[in-house]
Order: C-alpha cells, then structure tokens, then sequence
C-alpha cells in the first residue's frame, strides 16, 4: 500500500538543521482496506479478513492494490512456480504475506510448468553425461508426450509432459499437495498463510495431444470399451475414413487400431471423421480426469476443503481450430468438479456482448447440478472486452451477472507505459497513465455488486418463464470448419450458433446455451423449446431423452441440417428422422459414404419479408416433406424448394402436454445450416469496424443496414411455431435491435433483478426511453428501481400489470447497462445522486473536481425491506485529509417499506495538489446503520451493531493541470516521454554507502542479477516489471537491487535546482523490510540537510510501498536516501522522486 507520512518541515530548509523523527505512521487508512466498501468481509482481531458465505470474489491481474480497493475491488491471484519439490527439496512458504488491504486470494499452483523446468534441466544433464541426483536420474528416465508423425517439429514446454506415464501423474500431484501445505502453512506474521479462498491449477493448461507408445496403449483399452469389444463395430466407424474403392484392411484387433499410423492429427477431422472423433474424446477425457485429479489432491490435502478454480480459456468452448489443438473438455470437467470446486467452474474469457453471454451461459449450465439448486456459477479468472470501449465493457459486463458470473478477476488494470497485453487490456492509457473510460465502468460495477452483495451471490435465474435451450454440440464443432467470417484461428463454426443465439435474443427471446450433459428429460422439462443448431452427431441417451422431450413432454424441437443423424463414433443412426416429418435425399459432407471429400455446398436464396432484405445461406441436405408442413420457400428463379417445415407430432399415451402450455410437441425444421445465413447485398456498413469479428482480436461485427431482417424472419417462423418472445418492445426499442432484456434472476427471498443492456457495439448506441412488456416472477409488482451503469443511483419506477403475470415497465434512456430490481424482502439499500461537476471523466459521467472545492454528497436510504425499517444513522467516509461538514453523520426516521430517506453531506477533498493525484479514482462511501429504540436520534454509530446494514460507494477524480501537478523528476523507465506528469531531468544515482571505491562496494547487486538490456546501476529507476507493472517483481531478476549489507545510502542528482515534494520507496522482493529510511538534501552535493529520519516496524509486509509526502516543497538537485535494515540482504525497487 501506500502509506502517507506527513512531515513538519520548515519552510526554509537551507540552513543546516538537526534532524527531525517523526512520530510512528498512523495505522493504515480505513478506506485502504477491502472491509470498507463491503458488507460480506468483516475484520479479525488480528487484522485479517474473513469473507462470508454471500461474499462476491472481484479482483483484478497485477495492478497496484491500494489502486483497486479504492475501487471496490477484494481479491487477486498468485502463484507458485518452482522446481524444488521436483528436487527433493520443500517448496518454499509464501514468507511474510500480510498485506495492508486485506485482500483475498486464488492461489494457483503451476505444477505443470515447474514440472518442465525440472525436466528440461534433469534431462540436458543426463545427455552431457553430468552426475545426477536420484531425484534429477527420476526425471530424466521419464518418457515424454510424442507428436504426430507428420508433426515435424518436437514439442515443447507443457506438451511435452506425458500424463500417461504414472510416474510422472504422481509428481504432479506431488507438487500440487505441496502447494496446499506450504501456502497453508504458518508465516512470521499469520498463523495460517495467505487469506486464500479458492485454490487453482496451472495457467490456461488446457493440454495437447500425445501419440507416444504410453499414449496409444491406453488408447487401445479405451477402444475397447467404447466398442464393447467388438473390432467390427470399431470397423464400421472408422470406414468412412477409407477412400471409395480402398484396398486398405480394416484393423484385426484394437492394438492394431490405436497403433496405425493412421490415426488422425488435428488436421485429419475432416478426411478422417470417425477415427478423429474417437481420438479428440480419448484424449480429452484422459486430459480432463487428470486435471481433475490435480484438483481432487489439492482438495483433500487443504485441511479447510476450499473449492479449486481452474484456469482455462474460451478457446476450448466452440472456437474449432483451438478446441482441435487441445484436449480439454469443459463439459466433462464441470461434471467431475462440481464436489469441489466451491461451486465455480473457471475460464478466461475475452468477449464482448452476445458472445460472452453466449459462452458464459454455457459455462453456467455446465456447471449447474440437474436440479439446478443455488450455489453454482462462473469464475472467470481473467476478463474485459479486449481494447473496446467502456460503454461496451458496461453492456458486457453488466449481462454477466444475469449468465451465472459469481466471481471475477479483471485483466488488467495497466500503468504508463505497459506493454504488450498490459498495455491493450490495460484499464489505463499506457501513453498517458490516465484511466480508460472502462476503469470508471468497472468500479461502478463493483459498487453495484456491493450494494446487493448477498442477492447477485446467490441468485438464480427465475422458475417457469419462457425460455428455449440451445444445445453447443461438442462434437460438432470438433468436426465444424470455420465461419468465412472469421478467419483468424480464433473464429467460430461455419453453421454459427452464437449468431443464432444473437437473432433470437433480438426477437425478445430468453436462451440458455446447454451442454449435451444436460440433454436430460428433467432439465430439458424447463424450456418451451430446445435449438439443435448443427447438431448432427448425438449419443443413444441424447437422442432418447430429446425424443421424449419432444413426444412426452410436449416440446418443440428447432434444429437444422440432419440432427442426430450420426452417434458419437460417426456412425450413421439417423436418431431424430422419426420426429422431423421429412425425408432427406443426398447429403454432401465430409466423412459421408463413399468417399469424404466435401463437394461444394448449395446456396439458398431466401425472401426475408423485412427490410426488401433478401437472405442467403448454405445447405448440403434436401429434404421432402412427409408429415410435416411448409412454412417458407426459397425464392431464386425456379429453386422455389421449402427453407422451413413445422410437424406437430400425435400425442402418445404417456405424454405430458400439461406441463409446457398443453401444447403437442412441435418440430420446426430448417434444411440448411441456420448460423451460416448473411444478407445476398448487404449496405455498406454502417460500422467503422471490419466484418470478419469476433475473434481474440476484434469485438463484433460491424451494424449493416438491413442486418435485422435475419433475426425477424427467423422470429417470424418460431411464432408460426407457437413459440411467441419473452420479451416485448414499443417500436422505438424494438426497431434498434440493439435491446438486451436478460433473464430474471431470482434468490430464495424473493427479490428479482433483471439486468438490461445494449448490444455492445464499438460504437455508442444508446436505447431511447420506451416500454417493455415481460413476465415477472413472484408478483404483484407495483415499483422497480432502476440502477443505470453510468452513476450509483436508484430510481423508482412504476410496474404495471398486464395480463397474467406479464407487466408493463417504461424505461428511461439506456446509454449502456443496468439493473432492473424488484424488492420483496430484502436488506435497505443506499442510493447516491451523480456528483455535481463542472468537468467530468473520460467516461463522461464520473465527476471532475477541484482540489480544495467542497461539494455536495447526496445519499438515500431506501427501505426495501417488507417491515418498516427502525431510526438509524447515515455515515459519509473519506479518505484521511478530506473534510466532511457540517458532520460525517446523519439521523434517519423510521421507513415504511418502499419509503425513502435523503441525506446530504458537503466533502471538501485536499487542496494541496501534493496530497491527491489526478489519475486516481477517490472513493466516497456511504453505509447506514440500525439503530435500537434508545440509541435513535444521537447521531452516534451504535456499539451495539457495529457493522453497517447497508454500504455504497461513489468515486470521483480530481482535475489537476499538468502545469500544477507534480511531476516524475527521477526519468524512471516506466514513464513514457507521453506521461503529462513527467519532465526530464537526466537524472543519475550513485551510492554513497558503502562507497563505490571501498572493498565493501561488492555487497551493492544493483541489479540484483546481470542483465544485458539493464547497465548496472539503473534498477532503482529501471520501471519496476516493464511488462506487468509488478511492485516488487518477484524472484531474481532486473528490476531491483539487492544488498549484502544492513544499510545503505544513495544519493540521486537531479541535474538543477528542483522543487521536491514527495519521495516513493519500494521495497524489493523477499520479506526483509526497511526498519529506518533517512532523507537529506543538497543542492550542491557537498553539504546535505537531514529532512527527517523515520522509524518502521521490523517485518510489516503490510508496507512495502513509503510515500513521503513533505508539507513544503523543499529545494534541492540533490536527494539522499539512507536505508536500514534489521540484517543483511535487504532489496529495494523503485525509487521515484516528485516535485516540479
């Protein structure tokens, strides 16, 4: 953290003057702990943190943490990486780790990468013939994973790791349980390490293919059990990759199959469907269990059983080139994670919009048990919607609590000067250091969270609304070529399912994304519908459980092309044709008998009776009706064939019509691949942005005119279905397409929250005023309060009823995002009115202040309980330095429910420019406290419930010309010559203590390790980490010095007179700490004035970050610093000096 010590200095400092020791530091900041800005983390005794059940992990990857707290943030990560335990040797302790913030961690232990490290160095020993240790001659007998033949190239790091070698699954698990001891284990300063809660695996491991000897006799085993012993079943699944006419044999036994050099790589799925099918699911179920055993050992060797998140990507949803390159089944592994993961199931995600919705609601109900019981969502261990812009990380952002979000780490929160990923995620200009207008979004999401903190933890979307089920066919997209609109490895099928997704979403539709896991008669029961969109191949269970979905349960079943026309080993089965009511002529694709080359696709043409918008899209299936009923034909010349057929199944005896609106099962059929269909003549786009998104590269894909006409042609045949929307819009809103109404969410209380949103294009849309219709749960509903994503108001709405339980809601503009709640019983909340500024932020909503300036700070307590609310108090919190007035508290009446209170408070931040930053969001919070009958009315907090009921937060920055702030004097390397903040001075150091010619100038290591792009004598200005922005980077390495000594001094030449206000010292890596630092001045560089010399408690991990902030600014070109330790072998970082 930062820690600001005050120091009373003459204002003339010329004069040589005794030195002056202030008093010890003031304990930290209240507001510089994570305890402040949420009711769910209450404080320990001792000063750790304890979260509660209905704690909301949010956190940010690297970043500096006094940043983010301010911001509402709570947690981080870290990591173990080494190859001690691989030694032999114990891996070390996390040292002294308590940390001034409270903040709370997932810990993830990089067994995999230690393990190639330990290989590598074992293995290039044993071939120069070195003398091994028995733990180095255990590694290097080890066999490694083997590539494919026609590889050409030898793997590398991670994929070289063979999983099925035992020896090599037990170290892993080894390490793993290490790490749980270890980081369990007590420090110098806390009795059970780090204040970890959920614990994770290595970084994006997500595994790679391995056709060593290890490998194919396990496949072998594998054959025969999904075969049931039987070579000709095997046989007949693997023909099809057998040109027309071949004169190759067929496999005499199982070895002989899963030891051919025929078995497929990644770029065989085509020519080679079933044998690649049955490889991708071997590979991927043993990758997958071995995760879950990494997991499942970290799980029982942690005493207090905390879940295990792990990090995976995306990349392994339905992106097909990476999902065949990898050998990592999310569905799979939500299923063997569920006892004990905490209830999260992990991925990075980068997204923006639809997409993300679509792949996180996927993730969701993946992880969600089959009765769908609370306790279940997503951790997304690393997020933000790439480089785009905050409207659209708003509009992302927000629709991520209503998919099943219940934990988030932000990536990244960036500094001046960041590189690479740090600088394109980054939440700050790396030009300029100031927040992106995203920053101000993402702490006002946070806020948002708090405030119903305990109802977002444990929501669930709402029972009995309308909603269809989208099937993501797993197999199918290991199988799916990519879209022509998206042509990066990162694209997405050709038949594009999240696009679909997209369509029916802008027709007022509610979709769930499933997983084949869930295709379950019991969890399908919940949906008006179910979308098989590309779904082609499907186990026995699958397409039984559909079929009764269908026939019993009277569901209406939207699928495309031949659903379930192959099993999972490409066998042709034909498993739905009862239910679709066509008949099928030729079928062009690649594994199709005779031979598996794909003959060009068909096009249809298609009148969308929108817009004079006319569609195409691609088939390679012709279907015939038999009991099924034209809705649509083709429109090109004499093509005039049928592009959509409804069939309406007879009732069976054992049907259950009663339980989805007494409708008979319905299937509306559409011969062509739905996701593949465009506009034939689109308009010049309406976007500056190409159209070939969204990949890991770009957002979305570019508006063009008439792109609607899609989705509405496509809403036009669901309806003809029976199928009307959840959702109903005024034409205004509904003309946009631009409209998101997100599910309900719903807790056990009764309190719903809907969220509403944008799209999420690059470009600002924002939704006009209008009127919704939607169905509501748990009604009646008279007042909604609306929370828009640009402030961290509430505002009461009327909720009119209309029929049934279906109400009316008007909304007011929507620039990007908000939330919708509707209040049974739950806790009060507060309500803060936007900060009245002349200026504002980048963002364009967050107040721009003058240093000195008071302002007002309007809160409002609103009672949204079903019981009246009893007297309290008001309290308004700020920094330390900031002004309150005419108190930081205020009585509150007693509240009937629904009624409201309003307190204003006038805040004055600091004056002096020293004392506040201009790239810093400043928080302002406000809690509210019950009081009991005797205590009401004193305007005193009460002893006897010291907690608050109820917490918000506001942020504001301050508006600091770049002529009057003070500025980097020291040219430290991070700052870029764009930093407005920084002049150059030239500035050099050289140390003084010990002296550079004296024998003892060898204990200085600055750096503390040789590095060909660092001079020597540069770390203390080097930047810290130049790709992270890490404070005390870590391990060996060129960002600090190191000393074999108990003090030094050094003295920095700042090459002219200067105005010298603040002085930043970082403490280095390692848990030695500074226990004295002395400052002295010159402005000659012969005769130095002690400015002060201050004591610091020995072995306070909580400090490592001393800002010195002098009352006055002093003159000098000549700054020493003097550093004490309690022993030798103390480090130090960066050292910045500011002034003007």
């Amino acid at each position: 953290m930062h820690r600001t010590l005050l120091l009373a200095l003459p204002l003339v400092v010329f004069a040589a003057a005794r030195a002056q020791t202030t008093p010890p530091p003031h304990p930290p900041d209240p507001l510089d702990r994570v305890t402040s800005y949420s009711l769910q983390i209450t404080e320990e005794a001792n000063g750790d943190t304890r979260a509660t059940d209905d704690w909301f992990y949010m956190g940010f990857v690297h970043g500096i943490p006094h940043q983010f707290v301010h911001m509402g943030f709570n947690s981080r990560q870290s990591t173990s990486r080494g190859t001690a335990p691989f030694r032999g040797d114990p891996l070390p302790t996390p040292g002294v780790w308590r940390d001034a913030h409270g903040l709370r961690y997932h810990s993830l232990a990089w067994s995999a990468e230690s393990f190639v490290m330990a290989l590598d160095t074992a293995k290039k020993r044993a071939v120069k013939n070195q003398k091994l240790t028995e733990a180095e001659a255990r590694l290097a007998a080890l066999p490694e994973a083997q590539p494919h033949p026609s590889a050409g190239k030898p793997l590398i790091r991670r994929a070289r790791i063979n999983l099925f070698d035992p020896a090599t699954r037990e170290l892993l698990n080894d390490y793993v349980r290490a790490h749980v001891n270890a980081w369990s284990a007590p420090t110098p300063d806390r009795a059970t390490g780090p204040l970890i809660d959920y614990w994770g695996l290595d970084n994006e491991w997500e595994g790679n293919h391995d056709y060593s000897p290890q490998a194919r006799a396990a496949f072998a085993a594998w054959l025969r059990a999904a075969y049931n012993n039987n070579i000709a079943a095997l046989n007949e699944a693997w023909s099809t990759d057998l040109p027309s006419g071949s004169a190759l044999s067929r496999h005499p036994t199982f070895e002989a199959a899963a030891n051919s050099p025929d078995i497929p790589s990644p770029a065989d799925y085509a020519t080679r469907p079933g044998a690649w099918l049955d490889w991708i699911t071997f590979q991927s179920e043993h990758f997958t269990a071995t995760l879950a055993e990494l997991a499942r050992a970290m799980h029982d060797a942690d005493p207090e059983k905390r879940g295990v998140v792990h990090k995976s990507t995306q990349q392994t949803i339905e992106m097909p080139v990476t999902n065949r390159a990898r050998t990592f089944d999310q569905e799979h592994f939500a299923e063997l994670m569920r006892p004990i993961s905490g209830g999260l199931l992990g991925a990075d995600m980068y997204g923006s919009g639809d997409r993300q919705a679509y792949e996180l609601n996927y993730l969701y109900n993946a992880i969600r048990p089959l009765d769908r019981s609370p306790g279940y969502g997503v951790f997304l261990p690393e997020t933000n919607n790439h480089n785009g812009p905050g409207h659209a990380f708003a509009s992302t952002t927000w629709r991520m609590l209503a998919n099943g979000l219940k934990a988030a780490d932000f990536f990244t929160l960036g500094f001046a000067g960041a590189k690479d990923d740090w600088d394109k995620f980054g939440f700050h200009n790396s030009a300029t250091g100031a927040p992106r207008d995203k920053l101000h979004y993402a702490a006002r999401w946070a806020h948002m969270v708090h405030r119903t903190e305990t109802f977002w933890k444990n929501a669930v979307p709402a029972d009995g609304l309308p909603r269809i089920a989208m099937l993501l066919p797993r197999r199918d997209v290991l199988l799916s070529d990519k879209s022509p609109r998206s042509t990066s490895r990162w694209g997405y099928p050709r038949n594009h399912r999240w696009l679909v997704y997209r369509w029916l979403r802008e027709q007022g539709y509610w979709v769930d994304v499933i997983p084949s896991t869930k295709l379950d008669a019991g969890y399908l029961r919940a949906y008006d519908a179910l979308a098989l969109i590309g779904a082609e191949h499907l186990a026995p269970d699958e397409a039984a459980a559909i079929t009764r979905y269908v026939r019993e349960d009277g569901g209406t079943l939207i699928a495309d092309t031949r659903p379930g026309y192959y099993d999972p080993h490409h066998r042709i089965r034909d498993q739905l044709a009862p239910l679709l009511g066509v008949t099928f002529g030729g079928k062009s694709g690649a594994g199709v008998p005779p031979a598996p080359v794909a003959p060009p696709l068909t096009r249809l043409i298609i009148n969308s009776g929108h817009a004079r918008q006319t569609l195409i899209a691609d088939t390679s299936v012709t279907a015939s009706a038999t009991t099924a009923r034209p809705l649509a034909t083709g429109s090109a010349g004499k093509d005039r064939r049928p592009v959509a057929f409804l069939n309406t199944l007879p009732q069976t005896p054992d049907a259950k019509p009663q339980t989805l609106n007494a409708k008979p099962g319905r299937v509306l059929y559409f011969p062509f691949e739905l996701g593949s269909t465009i506009l034939e003549k689109p308009a010049e786009a309406m976007s500056a942005f190409l159209l070939d998104g969204p990949t890991a590269d770009r957002e979305e894909y570019a508006r063009q005119q008439g792109e609607l006409a899609i989705g509405r042609w496509l809403g036009d045949r669901l309806r003809e279905a029976g199928l009307s929307p959840a959702i109903a819009a005024d034409k205004a809103l509904a003309d946009t397409g631009n409209l998101r109404v997100e599910q309900p969410f719903t807790d056990k209380s009764g309190n719903v929250a809907i969220v509403i949103a944008t799209r999420a294009d690059t470009e600002p849309r924002p939704l006009p005023a209008g009127t919704v219709t939607l169905p509501l749960p748990g009604g009646p509903w008279t007042t909604a309060w609306w929370a828009p994503a640009e402030d961290d108001s509430l505002t009461a709405l009327p909720v009119r009823p209309v029929t049934g339980d279906r109400y009316e809601v008007t909304l007011p503009v929507i620039p990007s995002a908000g939330v919708l709640y509707l209040f049974r019983q739950y806790s009060p909340v507060l309500s803060i009115s936007p900060v009245a500024s002349a200026t504002r932020a980048v963002d364009g909503h967050t107040a721009r202040l003058t240093p000195g300036a008071p302002f007002p700070l309007t809160v409002e307590l609103i009672n949204t309980t079903a019981a009246p609310l009893p007297a309290g108090v008001l309290r308004a919190q700020a920094l330390a330095g900031w002004q309150i007035s005419p108190a930081a508290t205020a009585d509150t009446p007693e509240l009937a429910p629904g009624k409201s209170h309003q307190a204003t408070f006038t805040v004055t931040p600091p004056a002096d420019v020293a004392l506040v930053k201009p790239d810093w969001l400043y928080p302002l919070v406000a809690t509210w406290h019950g009081l009991p009958a005797r205590e009401s009315g004193t305007g005193i907090l009460p002893v006897s419930n010291p907690r608050p009921a109820a917490i918000l937060t506001t942020n504001v920055v301050m508006d600091i010309p770049a002529e009057k702030a003070l500025h980097i004097l020291t040219d430290n390397a991070h700052y870029p010559d764009t930093y407005p903040y920084r002049t150059h001075t030239g500035a050099t150091y050289r140390y003084t203590t010990p002296a550079a010619d004296s024998p003892a100038s060898a204990a200085v290591s600055d750096p503390a390790r040789s590095d060909k792009k660092l001079p020597s004598g540069a770390a203390l200005t080097n930047g810290f980490n130049n790709r992270t922005g890490q404070r005390s980077a870590g391990g060996p390495g060129p960002y600090n010095a190191s000393y074999a000594t108990k003090d030094i001094a050094v003295d920095f030449d700042l090459k002219g007179i200067r105005s010298v206000r603040r002085v930043v010292i970082n403490a280095g890596p390692g848990d030695l700490l500074p226990v004295r630092l002395l400052l002295s001045t010159s402005t000659d560089g012969e005769s130095f004035t002690p400015q002060f010399t201050q004591p610091l408690s020995v072995g306070n991990a909580a400090v490592r970050e001393y800002t010195l902030t002098l009352p006055a600014a002093v003159s000098a070109r000549h700054v020493r610093l003097a550093v004490e330790w309690p022993l030798a072998g103390g480090t130090l970082d960066e050292v910045e000096i500011w002034g003007n």
